[in-house]
């Protein structure tokens, strides 16, 4: 039996305050979540940009209706994480959100004792219905 560490917990708890802020609309857990420098890329259809995470998702998410009125059947999970020392790749998937599924792949980093998200780069894909 493989006994669970602190950090992978606190890993985790990190990842999964992005998904709750998300799903909740709740700007305060995305900024929890995200290191201030963090960056971000997506792929959205055809489009491509390399973004500053933190300010882009929250900018965004004040011009939207919340994620639970317009995406009702939204889920986000986490699917993997992986650690290695200070650092750490998360893999979350967030599907029914806003007419994509979206795989997301985050680095993680042990800062000042704390786990942030340091980069996200996420690939979103329509629903078959």
């Amino acid at each position: 039996m493989t006994t669970r560490t602190p950090d992978q917990d606190a890993i985790e708890a990190c990842v999964q305050k992005y998904i709750d802020g998300v799903g909740q609309h709740r700007t305060d857990l995305i900024v929890e979540a995200f290191h201030p420098d963090a960056s971000m890329s997506i792929h959205r259809g055809p489009e491509f940009a390399v973004v500053p995470a933190p300010s882009f998702i929250v900018d965004f998410m004040k011009t939207i209706p919340p994620v639970y009125e317009t995406s009702p059947d939204f889920a986000g999970r986490i699917l993997s994480i992986e650690q290695h020392g200070p650092m750490a790749t998360a893999v979350i998937a967030e599907d029914k959100l806003e007419g994509l599924n979206f795989i997301t792949c985050f680095h993680v980093h042990k800062v000042d004792g704390n786990w942030v998200i340091t980069s996200k780069s996420t690939y979103g894909e329509p629903v078959q219905a």
